[in-house]
């Protein structure tokens, strides 16, 4: 008689674990899929950082072929890391952004001579990514961010001191 009530017992427990295992595989998936997707926008973010950088220091650049150098190595549909995880990924209004950072200037002698006397590039882009499992609680997307700043390249703009000798004495002639 004792076991007649206990029977359907385990059906519970086992309904019950199903339910967590299942929450926490959706919640991994999920969890998973930012983390990749994230990893993407920041590789993305500094290369886009390092080719404006490198435009930087080419001489005649300007803002636009800076912007323009960092626009195309960035995610945004036209951009070479575009990809289909980063599926309208844009860069942030105000970016990328030229500056001119005193620590460059000080530490390792960059002077600001790149367009609009700068010597550094900051590139910021971000994605929304929508959520398979996490909808269940009410989080249907995520918006990640990301940022990088880059210096030029390339020596201070100083004149270099150079000395022509020209010998004419008789050991030269020989």
């Amino acid at each position: 008689m004792n076991s007649r009530k206990r029977s359907g017992q385990s059906l519970i427990f086992v309904m019950m674990t199903l339910t967590i295992i299942f929450g926490l595989i959706g919640l991994s998936v999920d969890l998973g899929i930012i983390y990749a997707t994230e990893l993407l926008l920041n590789n993305s973010t500094q290369a886009a950082t390092l080719a404006g950088a490198a435009a930087m220091a080419v001489p005649g650049a300007t803002t636009t072929s800076v912007t323009m150098a960092a626009t195309n190595f960035s995610s945004a549909s036209s951009g070479a890391n575009a990809t289909k995880f980063l599926n309208g990924a844009t860069i942030v209004s105000g970016y990328p952004a030229l500056s001119c950072l005193t620590t460059l200037t000080n530490s390792f002698n960059v002077s600001c001579y790149g367009p609009s006397s700068s010597n550094a590039i900051a590139v910021k882009q971000q994605v929304t990514i929508p959520t398979y499992f996490l909808r269940m609680f009410g989080a249907n997307s995520f918006t990640l961010a990301s940022l990088a700043t880059a210096a030029m390249r390339g020596a201070p703009s100083a004149p270099y001191n150079v000395a022509v000798v020209v010998d004419t004495t008789a050991s030269m002639n020989s």
